[in-house]
């Protein structure tokens, strides 16, 4: 078997009705991926019976530029794919023949790919706005087309393309929708709303537009005009799919799911629809931005699948009742795709920061409250990140080092590596590449990993870095608990001022006549407010009350009792000399726990 492995984010995922054998994944490193994941017994050469190969896949990377951030397979051309970048280019890709076209006038936002989706035959209602440039020859009629739609914080682009003729100009979808729908737009225009996500129902009916303020809007594709309107979300819209004609689900960055009933008989006569501050259904069981959600494809009943940048996947079911039905836990970083199959309903595909796509029964995932409700939020996101992504041979490399740095701490270390060369009579290629130290910290994805391993300043430079890592993306990423730690670790109380209250209910007021009951006092009620929150799954406020009591053994073992390593290490290497004899007891434990689960690169490290 040939088994070709990914290097980048799996950042999309489709599988088309036309060929329901193979899925397309959109990639971070310039790829698309066709993998032909179910595949019958067949004849080989000499009538030989050959076994199916599992991981048998295309890779796509000629045309490409960036990173493949959506995908989309066409309703009707089995083969065609539309995809998106970073950069804001749209194309299609004809992956039976290799062939990448780019469509003309790409968006120049900044915020990711832009969202695609497939319209159908839209030349009837073009042709009956007077904007529409109607030449008299047959390459105006826009019988199969594609909606863009992206923002860069200020400017919207949504754009309708022609999928037949992919060097013409894209019409301005917004300014046909501003002409028919003008008053509208006009108080859409007091409110400087900003298209964020697109997407169409199946038979071509409607299309629903998401806002940056979280509001909702679904025009007619017969005619174009605004029919619904819904304002019930208040934070991004990342995310929109249809069920069918009637249901919509929508996602936003506060993690609120909502769905939205679309009545047939619904009355398009109005200039401005009524706007609805409710949803047929909304739930809240994701803690970050919602990445993607896709409805399922049971005929006995109706399940949506949902992912999210907390690493979960949930399964929901919408009757009885809205609730969650299944979770999969098992990404070790943000969730970035979801897919159902066709073939076996019941199967998922889902794509994550930690590079895998994982195939899973969502029966075999039940939904467990105490795994998901006391998941802390680490204080070294950006470090998780880089460590779980980290190249293979990077860290064999970084471990041979550290070994040898150990037994000969006053050696250079290619004396001691060209001594162990001298000592084999042969030494075969990955060996020597294992134990080459040639460009080791440059070809390091991140300098993550070697400050954790470092001293006092080398932590407090991580720190700084993960501070800036949680301004970069903003509240989403890094709470107001991880941000108090982060600062408290280090000593920097002056960022108190800044807080209004300190979690759990408990207010600055209160931590001030706490202080005015006297020092024992204040320091018994610290304490046993701290063991609150740590039993309460508030690891990092409990370990800031520990700390503020100056008890430091205590706060690092709130950490080791939850797991929680990198913090453990990262506040004793602060907080105490470096030669404590609780170190080695930490990395020990860390790397323990590292082999029990198949890391063994890193835990050879610690």
């Amino acid at each position: 078997m040939t088994i070709k492995t990914q290097s980048g984010f799996p950042y999309s995922l489709d599988i088309s009705h036309l060929n329901p054998v193979q899925a397309v994944i959109g990639y971070g490193d310039s790829a698309i991926k066709v993998w032909k994941y179910k595949q019958v017994h067949g004849s080989g050469k000499k009538g030989k019976q050959q076994q199916p190969n599992f991981y048998e896949s295309t890779t796509f990377w000629q045309g490409l530029r960036g990173q493949i951030e959506r995908t989309i397979c066409h309703p009707t051309l089995d083969g065609q794919v539309a995809f998106s970048t970073q950069y804001g280019h749209v194309g299609i890709y004809d992956i039976y023949n290799s062939k990448c076209d780019i469509f003309r006038q790409h968006h120049s936002g900044s915020n990711g790919g832009p969202s695609l989706a497939w319209a159908g035959d839209l030349s009837a209602v073009l042709k009956m706005n007077k904007n529409y440039d109607d030449d008299d020859d047959q390459n105006t009629t826009m019988i199969d087309t594609l909606i863009t739609c992206s923002s860069d914080g200020s400017n919207t682009g949504l754009y309708l393309r022609d999928v037949n003729h992919r060097s013409r100009t894209p019409i301005d979808l917004d300014q046909v929708l501003e002409n028919i729908n003008p008053d509208w737009y006009t108080l859409l225009k007091t409110k400087n709303t900003i298209r964020s996500f697109v997407s169409v129902n199946p038979s071509f009916q409607y299309m629903a537009l998401g806002n940056g303020d979280g509001s909702l809007e679904i025009y007619s594709l017969k005619t174009l005009k605004l029919i619904y309107v819904s304002n019930y979300q208040r934070s991004i819209i990342t995310a929109l799919h249809w069920k069918d004609y009637s249901l919509l689900a929508s996602g936003c960055q506060a993690g609120i799911i909502a769905i939205h009933h679309i009545k047939q008989d619904i009355n398009i006569d109005p200039t401005i629809p009524i706007i609805e501050t409710s949803t047929y259904h909304h739930q809240r069981e994701h803690t970050k931005t919602i990445t993607d959600l896709k409805w399922s494809h049971h005929t006995d009943q109706v399940l949506l699948a949902s992912s999210s940048l907390d690493n979960l996947v949930f399964v929901w079911s919408l009757e009885p009742e809205f609730k969650v039905i299944g979770c999969f836990d098992q990404h070790r970083g943000r969730v970035f795709s979801i897919c159902w199959q066709y073939l076996e309903p019941d199967i998922l595909f889902s794509g994550g920061e930690d590079k895998f796509v994982y195939m899973w029964n969502w029966n075999g995932h039940p939904l467990n409250r105490d795994t998901t409700s006391k998941v802390t939020e680490t204080l070294f996101e950006a470090t998780r990140n880089a460590i779980e992504t980290e190249d293979l041979h990077q860290l064999q490399r970084q471990c041979y080092l550290t070994a040898v740095t150990l037994h000969y701490p006053d050696q250079d270390p290619m004396i001691t590596i060209n001594e162990i060369k001298n000592r084999c009579d042969t030494v075969d290629d990955y060996i020597s590449k294992y134990i080459s130290l040639e460009n080791l910290d440059e070809k390091s994805e991140s300098p993550h990993l070697s400050l954790l391993l470092g001293n006092k300043n080398d932590v407090r430079t991580l720190i700084g870095i993960e501070q800036h890592h949680g301004m970069k993306f903003g509240s989403d990423v890094m709470g107001s608990d991880v941000k108090l730690a982060l600062n408290i670790m280090r000593s920097q109380y002056f960022i108190l001022e800044s807080y209004l209250h300190a979690g759990n209910g408990m207010m600055l007021t209160d931590w001030i006549a706490l202080a005015l009951t006297g020092k024992e006092t204040w320091l018994k009620l610290m304490e046993e407010q701290a063991n609150k929150l740590a039993e309460g799954g508030y690891h990092h406020l409990a370990a800031t009350c520990f700390l503020a009591c100056s008890k430091v053994y205590e706060a690092i073992n709130v950490y080791r009792r939850a797991s929680m390593y990198k913090e453990a290490i990262a506040m004793l290497k602060v907080r105490l000399p470096i030669d404590d004899p609780l170190l080695p007891t930490l990395l020990s434990e860390w790397a323990q726990q590292l082999q029990s689960k198949g890391n063994e690169e890193l835990a050879a490290l610690w």
